[in-house]
């Protein structure tokens, strides 16, 4: 059973201090919203690494968007008024790369094109994908290396693309709730279809499906008996 995602993205609140305790907060932002003020603005949150990898990258939109990205994320931790400077704060990661800050809440990033997706959860596990909604005929060759039970899913939808989608996107927000990522557990070997192989093991999943706009399809996942509430945010604001 998925839960009905939030009928709109109303603007994030300017009292936002973190997520509550028995919600999911995802916070979208689009990288058309964000002026040349607003980017160097982001950049000035970054650790100095940060900025050096997003200067690597040859295109302004990929630079764009790992600015914005780590940018946006540390501004918003940083609303706690228990926390550093944005970037002071300390983001590490654990086994198969999965992010966290110590003492801080959960938190997962995800982006593809022109949108970033943040999710927040105030303890436990989060994983947050989008992925663009247009799949062409890639998605074939990847469902061909999913679960059976997965396999089995896509080729009874009537819409077999659409059910790609919104089942891939399901695995890898699990994938990155669990903190295991596609390659510690490749995507054959578990499912979130249900089932004795459904999902790396927690007490309780919540899974969420997000049309963040016409474009894209994402999901979140955290672990536990949580709410989903869907903030939009102009990087501008904060």
């Amino acid at each position: 059973m998925i839960p009905e995602p939030p009928g709109s993205w109303p603007p994030l609140p300017g009292a936002w201090a973190g997520p509550a305790p028995g919600f999911v907060d995802c916070v979208r932002i689009r990288l058309d919203d964000v002026g040349p003020a607003a980017l160097a603005a982001l950049r000035s949150s970054l650790a100095t690494a940060e900025r050096d990898r997003a200067d690597r990258f040859v295109d302004p939109v990929d630079q764009a968007r790992a600015v914005v990205g780590r940018g946006v994320l540390r501004r918003l931790l940083a609303r706690d008024p228990r926390a550093p400077a944005a970037a002071d704060i300390p983001l590490l990661s654990g086994p198969w790369g999965k992010p966290y800050t110590p003492g801080g809440p959960a938190f997962s990033l995800s982006h593809a094109g022109a949108l970033v997706l943040l999710a927040f959860a105030a303890d436990g596990h989060v994983g947050v994908d989008v992925e663009p909604a247009a799949a062409g005929e890639a998605w074939r060759e990847v469902a061909g290396r999913l679960h059976p039970a997965e396999q089995a899913a896509v080729a009874a939808s009537p819409d077999p693309a659409r059910a790609f989608l919104s089942l891939w996107t399901r695995k890898e927000a699990m994938a990155k709730a669990a903190g295991i990522g596609l390659v510690g557990q490749p995507p054959a070997a578990w499912s979130v279809t249900d089932g004795p192989d459904m999902a790396p093991p927690v007490a309780r999943w919540s899974v969420f499906e997000l049309r963040p706009d016409a474009g894209h399809l994402a999901a979140a996942v955290a672990s536990g008996p949580l709410a989903l509430r869907g903030w939009s945010l102009d990087p501008g604001a904060i």
